[in-house]
């Protein structure tokens, strides 16, 4: 089996954006350790992931006059 298949759901979708997602739908939590040999994608595929989960910053974000002021 390909290294990558394991990290797939059903769908073809990464296993942990499928958590994520299922855990902020229902206001949950939870704790994730990512732990391995350093340059096997660790970091990588946690990215890859939260940019599955929640899209593209871009789209997320609206510019608004009050909001400039804050930040």
């Amino acid at each position: 089996m390909p290294k990558s298949s394991k990290k797939m759901g059903k769908t073809g979708r990464l296993i942990l954006g499928q958590k994520i997602n299922a855990e902020h739908k229902t206001d949950g939590f939870f704790g994730l350790v990512v732990q391995g040999k350093q340059r096997i994608g660790k970091s990588s595929y946690t990215q890859q992931s939260l940019a599955e989960a929640c899209g593209k910053w871009e789209k997320m974000y609206v510019k608004s006059s009050a909001r400039e002021k804050y930040f």
